[in-house]
């Protein structure tokens, strides 16, 4: 298991930075699949009181989206914080924020591009004199189109726009109570030209062309 409070700063590989950030989410005794499971069934019910010409394009989305904002602020409000786009994250780190977004079937975060998408996506504010970390909590919906199931929920941080850097499951995560004893400094990271893409502690991998194998 990773010593937590031995690191004074991140590692370069991407399995060691990912083992790190699931031993820092577990330092943080707390429980994001709970979390997103529960703002999932709020949803599910929601939508069951709603007429179908109540619902727009976009209800489920948005429903699940402020079911999560409302779970993470009860249940966490201590490490909820906005940044000056007004999105919301929790801080798992002084210099490290986890966004919540739906997920497509290549695990990355459904977000609509623009300058700051870019900026969170790219590992852009890695380079800033404060650099930061920016990790995505996540789900994804068990068919296309259909809200009904989830096929799971994990913890991602993006390479680029179109690249996942890495995948934890986050129902593989067991959650424990010890807390680091000192803040993570994190360095500008050496740049990774190996483009395949694993889900830690699962069965499936994605190629650098972006297809889902099961081995």
């Amino acid at each position: 298991m990773v010593k937590v409070e031995l690191f004074s700063e991140f590692p370069n590989s991407r399995e060691e930075k990912q083992a790190l950030m699931e031993e820092l989410y577990k330092a943080k005794g707390i429980d994001l699949n709970e979390l997103l499971l529960r703002a999932h069934a709020q949803t599910l019910e929601e939508a069951e009181k709603r007429s179908l010409e109540g619902k727009g394009r976009g209800y489920m989305a948005s429903t699940m989206s402020w079911n999560i904002r409302g779970e993470l602020y009860k249940t966490y409000p201590e490490l909820m914080q906005m940044d000056q786009h007004k999105r919301d994250y929790l801080m798992l780190g002084k210099n490290i924020r986890i966004y919540f977004k739906k997920l497509d079937n290549k695990y990355r975060p459904s977000n609509i591009v623009t300058k700051h998408v870019i900026s969170l996506n790219t590992q852009q504010l890695l380079f800033r004199p404060s650099p930061i970390t920016v990790l995505y909590a996540g789900f994804r919906l068990a068919a296309r189109n259909s809200w009904d199931e989830l096929e799971g929920c994990y913890l991602v941080e993006m390479k680029n726009l179109s690249r996942t850097f890495w995948i934890s499951d986050l129902s593989m995560i067991t959650a424990e109570t010890a807390v680091p004893t000192r803040n993570v400094i994190i360095p500008e990271l050496e740049p990774n030209n190996d483009l395949d893409v694993r889900i830690r502690k699962d069965v499936e991998k994605q190629t650098g062309e972006g297809e889902t194998k099961v081995s």
